[in-house]
């Protein structure tokens, strides 16, 4: 960068991108930490609930393959669990999304001059 000359125009300071001036913002700080506290809660259920299926697959297969619907076991409920558990998860964070983190989001853009999709 060049010095300016004495008695010359002062440079401009670069000017403040929006996403700067949104990470800088302590709403933004306190919006990815709600996010994170339960994207890690989610996280360590889910994986417990997937860890629980995989044990029990391993270290009790005559118990995972008791039949529950004629030739249904029980193994098989829970591995289509799996994927209800997601869907669950799935739901529920779309609620707490639109409980606990679009009020943060609203201010957010209030305040920055920002709207929905946005880029600059």
């Amino acid at each position: 960068m060049t010095r300016p000359l004495p008695g010359g125009p002062v440079p401009a300071a670069p000017p403040v991108r929006l996403a700067d001036a949104v990470h800088a913002d302590p709403r933004y700080r306190a919006l990815r930490a709600r996010r994170n506290r339960f994207v890690a809660v989610a996280s360590v259920v889910f994986l417990a609930w997937y860890g629980l299926f995989v044990g029990l697959s391993a270290f009790a297969p005559s118990l995972t393959a008791t039949p529950v619907l004629g030739s249904v076991n029980l193994g098989f409920l829970l591995g289509l669990s799996q994927f209800v558990s997601t869907l669950v998860i799935v739901g529920v964070y779309r609620r707490f999304a639109a409980r606990e983190l679009d009020p943060f989001v609203a201010q957010l853009r209030e305040v920055h001059g920002g709207h929905r999709g946005a880029r600059r």
